[in-house]
Parts: structure tokens; C-alpha cells; sequence
């Protein structure tokens, strides 16, 4: 049990940094230089997934790098990849919710099932 909820901790707090990082980055694309706030969400969040893949490897669940471990995480990463941006263009489309906010929510509401495949399936 203390090793999942220090697991958590970390995982919380890596989500946390990469929020900060999504949102920096966002607002210098759309707000700074006036790009698509979907486009750049898209690419934004790719690079960031390959700062988060480090962090879980070294930080949250202290895994060896293996291809093994890699191919699944690409799996999760398609899946988290698409489920963001769909739940981002709902957000910033249909609710007309901004930016930042739809960020966030997308952090909020799939982080707990990103937390569980990775813990249970990726880096098992």
C-alpha cells in the first residue's frame, strides 16, 4: 500500500509539471505566435508524453527501459494521444470552454484511468 500511494505522489506530481508545461507552451503558441489551439494541443502533448514516459521510467515506478516496456506505453500513448485530443476539441468546440481549462479538465478526468494502465499494464 505505501508503495502505491507513493506511486500517486509522484505520478500527481509529474502530472502537475506537465500541465505547467502544456499550458506555458500553449499559451505561447495560440496567444504569442496565433496558432490553432487544436494543433498545437496536439503537438505539445506529444512532446510532453516523451518527458512523462522518462519520468514514469525513473521517477513514479522505477522501471528498466526495455523495448517490451516501450511497445506498451506506445500503446497507452495512442490511446491517451487520441482520448486528449477528442476530449479537448469537445471541450474547446461543443462547451466552448477555453483553452486552459480544457487542459486541465483533460488532465482531471483521464489521469486516474492513465494512472491505472500504466501502473497495471505498462510497467507492471
Amino acid at each position: 500500500m505505501k508503495k502505491l500511494v507513493s506511486q500517486l505522489v509522484k505520478y500527481g506530481f509529474t502530472m502537475i509539471i506537465s500541465q505547467i508545461i502544456i499550458i506555458a507552451f500553449m499559451y505561447i503558441s495560440v496567444d504569442v505566435f496565433n496558432l490553432n489551439e487544436k494543433i498545437s494541443y496536439a503537438i505539445i502533448l506529444t512532446l510532453v508524453y516523451i518527458g512523462v514516459y522518462l519520468s514514469y521510467l525513473n521517477f513514479v515506478f522505477k522501471k528498466d527501459h526495455s523495448k517490451e516496456v516501450l511497445f506498451r506505453f506506445s500503446h497507452i500513448l495512442i490511446f491517451s494521444w487520441v482520448a486528449n485530443n477528442l476530449l479537448f476539441s469537445f471541450l474547446t468546440d461543443n462547451l466552448d470552454i477555453h483553452y486552459v481549462l480544457a487542459s486541465i479538465l483533460n488532465t482531471v478526468l483521464l489521469g486516474g484511468v492513465r494512472f491505472a494502465l500504466n501502473k497495471y499494464y505498462v510497467f507492471k
